[in-house]
């Protein structure tokens, strides 16, 4: 009797366990994703703001930072797969909003030297 309920305690203890990972591991590429996300468009969007800039530059440079954002969603998810972690997320992230931002502003300068 007490080999079988050792059994199940470890069997719960173990399904725990493994629930605690998958929430860590949804956490964690939602901060990848939400993060970036959120501070990239709000520097898009201050800085068409601050350039009073028509509809389509923001729209194009948010779409941009949209699809990177959602690349480093499935980037993180393929670390935390293969490596087990995703140590560096922050400065990942960081690096991220830098060169998106930078390529958006680009993007928006192109646009309206073109157009």
């Amino acid at each position: 009797m007490d080999n079988e309920y050792n059994r199940l305690l470890f069997q719960q203890k173990l399904e725990w366990e493994e629930q605690r990972r998958k929430h860590r591991e949804t956490a964690r590429i939602s901060a990848a994703v939400i993060f970036p996300l959120f501070v990239g468009l709000s520097v898009i969007f201050a800085f068409a703001l601050w350039k009073s800039l028509d509809t389509v530059p923001f729209l194009a440079a948010s779409a941009i930072m949209l699809v990177f954002t959602i690349l480093s969603g499935f980037i993180e998810k393929y670390r935390i797969n293969t490596v087990g972690t995703s140590g560096g997320m922050l400065s990942f992230s960081i690096v991220q909003i830098i060169l998106t931002s930078v390529l958006c502003v680009l993007l928006i300068f192109t646009m309206e030297s073109l157009g």
